[in-house]
């Protein structure tokens, strides 16, 4: 029971690190693109 609990917070863990790190990369690929023209 308990090995099942930490398992499924490691995987949401994981998936969330997952998700905000394609997240930064998509916001770093865009700053990176229209950053010159924002200014």
């Amino acid at each position: 029971m308990f090995c099942v609990l930490t398992d499924e917070v490691a995987f949401v863990f994981s998936l969330m690190a997952q998700i905000s790190g394609r997240l930064k990369a998509r916001y770093r690929e865009v700053k990176q693109r229209y950053g010159h023209t924002l200014k």
